[in-house]
């Protein structure tokens, strides 16, 4: 029998964390696979974030920046009939800069700015704004919406979640959802012209004189490791310029719908984010990161083309950059594939950006032949499309609870699987065939299962000290040799069980001492502390479970092993 070998504890860096995660901040589409959960054996890498040893964390500096009125389209301004005037009393005025944030989310213009811009809906589904303190409010679309405009709610509270979701106020809802048994089943559709690409923009940008800057900020960016984020930059520069031109923005409208306020981590307070778990906390320092590159570069932006710059223009101040940058990154999606010009490509689509994330969606995006947006419903997910709350789109890594917490502002509370927190240092291409991938590497959510992939990593970690079993191993489990692996699982079932045991304690006591520190704090005085509390929770509940299933084993194990060696004793 062989002792565990001492697995090396990492702190994770940002930069390691950002890179095994691969972590995209946008809403992605990805297919979900499916994960075996086995009863065998459990090995584990372990984590090292100690939340007691982070730098203090401070503010962004409050660097001031401005921007033209006509920085991004004075080259593409468009002409709207005397039907598409929108001035809601409560509206962003060029002359202050605060009055968006400052006012409710304003409901009240998206219907009739939707339709008249030849959105269309399936009569089945309804815009709905739900609250915690107030009575859903529901507006189904007409059938023919572009010839009928109906008044939606407006004037609730700013934390409403306004989502996309079936009819279920009358007789004939379930009978219409159920009817939705082909591919082609289209709920959604939004014209190409109404779509805000970064693409697109980026395209005809570079065709201006801002092009010789563009480049710089380009190269700027990815001298700084976020070239990745390139693509979202430049919808961060096509929404500060609508915003800026308030009414006279063809998205007007839109931008008035969008919530006010995030609980995303770059709005974070110093206390907010000491209180979250390490990967969070990691991944937060990233966003901040990221907020503070796209703040210096649209400074120096302003500041080599000031000849574009109205005198009229106000500074931006942080909060506004904030909700900017907000807005994109939990509102656009990337897609999975790069471009024929081998660039990466992110969307804007408003209303489509209406539909929360669930990790089974039910709703697939995909685009026409002419750039126009198709949402359709999914007739192969798991979930039956019977009830209000099931229309989803996936935001992407649906493993990954810090990336809801910290770039969307969210707890996925029903999240079914979550990653097992174990990282190696350096992943050698033998621990990656093993199943080292943190979509796969899972505990479930429901039972504390744990899935073959941490079984089998954890397997070979162990076996590192006796290379020639371990070479074993890693032939056997590519080679697709079951009994072999079983059987070496089998034998050093109660090692790998203790192992993964120390790691789950080391999780369970962490997440325990953060939710202890948030208690200590007032919520009122820090607003997204209560979401952080509710994500340690949930985390505690999971690997509680898991703990519980490890215990399990370990006492079936070592009484199996002390039955087999009472024969021997007697002997």
């Amino acid at each position: 029998m062989i002792s565990p070998s001492k697995l090396r504890f990492v702190t994770v860096s940002v930069r390691l964390f950002y890179v095994f995660f691969s972590v995209t901040t946008t809403t992605t589409r990805f297919p979900l696979s499916s994960r075996a959960f086995s009863p065998v054996a459990s090995s584990s890498l372990s984590v090292n974030c100690n939340p007691k040893h982070r730098a203090a964390t401070g503010r962004p500096s409050t660097r001031s920046t401005s921007v033209s009125r006509a920085l991004l389209l004075h080259t593409t301004r468009r002409k709207r009939s005397a039907s598409c005037c929108y001035r809601p009393s409560c509206y962003l005025a060029t002359s202050n800069n605060q009055s968006l944030l400052q006012s409710v989310r304003n409901m009240e213009w998206l219907e009739s700015w939707a339709v008249s811009h030849g959105v269309q809906f399936d009569p089945n589904i309804q815009l709905m704004a739900t609250t915690t303190t107030t009575t859903a409010t529901a507006k189904s679309f007409p059938q023919d919406s572009r010839n009928s405009v109906h008044n939606i709610s407006v004037g609730m509270d700013d934390n409403d979640d306004w989502t996309l979701r079936l009819v279920s106020d009358h007789s004939t809802a379930i009978a219409a959802a159920t009817k939705m048994t082909t591919p082609t089943k289209i709920l959604l559709t939004v014209p190409s012209h109404l779509v805000l690409s970064s693409e697109t923009i980026r395209e005809r940008l570079n065709a201006t004189e801002l092009a010789p800057s563009l480049k710089d900020i380009e190269n700027y960016l990815s001298q700084r490791n976020a070239e990745g984020q390139i693509p979202q930059f430049y919808l961060f520069l096509q929404l500060l310029s609508e915003y800026h031109q308030g009414p006279d923005s063809l998205w007007y409208p839109w931008i008035q719908s969008l919530p006010k306020r995030y609980d995303t981590a770059v709005c974070m307070d110093d206390v907010e984010l000491e209180c979250l778990p390490p990967f969070a906390w990691a991944l937060a320092k990233v966003e901040r990161y990221h907020f503070d590159l796209f703040r210096q570069a649209i400074t120096k932006l302003s500041q080599t083309d000031g000849q574009l710059i109205l005198p009229d223009v106000e500074t931006y101040d942080t909060a506004l950059l904030q909700w900017i940058f907000n807005t994109v990154f939990t509102r656009c999606w990337r897609f999975p594939d790069l471009l024929p010009n081998g660039r990466e490509r992110c969307d804007m689509v408003p209303l489509g950006d209406m539909f929360n994330h669930n990790a089974n969606p039910t709703v697939e995006i995909d685009y026409d032949d002419m750039g126009n947006v198709e949402f359709s419903y999914l007739p192969t997910s798991p979930e039956t499309p019977t009830t209000q709350d099931n229309l989803a789109i996936s935001y992407g890594f649906p493993t990954n609870p810090y990336r809801f917490l910290v770039i969307f502002g969210f707890v996925d509370e029903k999240q079914p699987e979550v990653f097992c927190q174990l990282v190696a240092k350096e992943p050698s291409r033998q621990l990656v065939d093993m199943g080292y991938d943190s979509t796969k590497m899972v505990f479930r959510t429901s039972d504390g299962a744990i899935s073959n992939a941490v079984w089998n990593v954890m397997l070979y970690q162990l076996l590192e000290q006796v290379p020639a079993l371990q070479q074993q191993l890693y032939q056997a489990h590519t080679s697709n040799q079951t009994h072999i692996t079983s059987s070496m699982h089998e034998q050093y079932h109660l090692e790998t069980c203790l192992l993964l045991s120390r790691h789950v304690d080391k999780s369970l006591d962490e997440f325990q001492d953060l939710l202890e520190n948030a208690n200590t704090h007032s919520c009122s005085q820090h607003p997204r502390l209560h979401m952080i509390q509710r994500h340690l929770k949930f985390m505690i509940d999971t690997f509680a479970k898991v703990q519980c299933n490890l215990k399990e084993r370990i006492q079936d194990e070592t009484k199996r092993r002390m039955m087999m060696m009472i024969p021997t004793q007697q002997e």
